[in-house]
């Protein structure tokens, strides 16, 4: 496990042969480095299964977030952080223009770009359960309305009621010779914004079956199809792929060709098309740059199922039965 935050890195080990290396390279190099063997690093608790999983669980860190914004056992349980009609709710408070005054802002005493801010912070690191929802809120930080500070309590609500949730992470003992194994999840929810038409990219990258980062971003231009919404997912979560597989390979094996998983067979379909039509031309870029690593040999295409990609609670709100498996296949229990 590794956290970073402006100029210092947090590494987590169970192996202290690895942890030893680690320390005798910065040593080497001069960087200042501090040891310790704590069960709680930054607010989160850290364990590890019967089957040598490492586990983070949040209990303090969410009670104390709850009770900030006044949350507590009387309030109403949630078991997803949003609503499946969310953008419906924020485009009719759009048209309504229900900005809020100072002295509403100041008499409610939730500032809203701040707990969005918190949301974001705990999704990077503890929960990427709530990545949609925490970046779909931090949009309208600078045009915000009683709706969405609603809306951010009720994710809050969410972390409270499923505060006992575990994320364990794959903690696979290195072997020598054995190779490692980088594949990605991607998916795309086309034009869901129904202020601006614009399309959610999500994806997960995973490292020997673990789910080690995760993207949920708006795409800056509107795509005006599936298939070049659901490329440029591919396009954002292949180039993390990339840049994984450049710094592994300087030290270990890596399996090539490199899976890609999606459900949109226009996608997969692009991954080995060379040729450029007018219908394509305005996103060329990014289908020669997917056309050039698979011609290099280092990626290949893999059908996913709709229902089986997890990379889609990332791009929108899911009813629960879907959120709760994809929940469950990112390692969240």
């Amino acid at each position: 496990m590794m956290l970073r935050a402006t100029d210092n890195l947090l590494i987590g080990c169970k192996s202290k042969k690895l942890v030893d290396s680690l320390q005798n390279f910065m040593d080497t190099h001069g960087l200042p480095t501090t040891r310790e063997n704590k069960n709680s690093i930054l607010g989160m608790g850290i364990g590890y299964t019967q089957y040598d999983k490492m586990k983070i669980f949040n209990i303090k860190y969410i009670e104390t977030l709850a009770a900030k914004y006044g949350i507590n056992d009387k309030c109403r349980s949630y078991f997803t952080p949003m609503e499946t009609n969310v953008y419906g709710t924020l485009f009719t408070a759009a048209n309504a223009k229900l900005l809020m005054t100072n002295s509403e802002i100041n008499e409610l005493k939730i500032h809203f770009p701040s707990i969005a801010a918190e949301l974001c912070r705990f999704a990077r690191v503890f929960r990427p359960d709530i990545s949609f929802s925490s970046f779909l809120l931090a949009r309208y930080t600078h045009c915000y309305t009683i709706v969405h500070i609603r809306l951010a309590v009720r994710v809050v609500k969410y972390l409270f009621t499923t505060k006992t949730l575990v994320w364990e992470l794959n903690n696979e003992q290195y072997v020598e010779g054995k190779k490692m194994v980088i594949s990605i999840a991607f998916d795309s929810d086309f034009a869901g914004c129904k202020e601006t038409r614009k399309s959610t990219a999500g994806g997960v990258l995973f490292l020997n079956g673990c789910a080690i980062a995760h993207m949920s971003v708006q795409i800056n231009v509107i795509c005006t199809s599936v298939g070049h919404a659901e490329t440029t997912a591919l396009f954002k979560m292949l180039k993390a792929m990339i840049f994984l597989y450049n710094v592994l390979s300087q030290h270990w094996d890596v399996e090539l060709p490199m899976k890609c998983k999606g459900d949109n067979n226009t996608a997969l379909a692009y991954i080995t098309n060379e040729e450029c039509s007018e219908r394509t031309k305005h996103w060329d870029v990014d289908l020669r740059y997917i056309n050039e690593v698979y011609n290099d040999d280092k990626i290949i295409g893999e059908r996913l199922d709709t229902e089986n990609n997890m990379a889609d609670i990332h791009t929108k709100p899911l009813p629960r039965a879907a959120f709760e498996k994809h929940r469950l296949a990112l390692g969240i229990r």
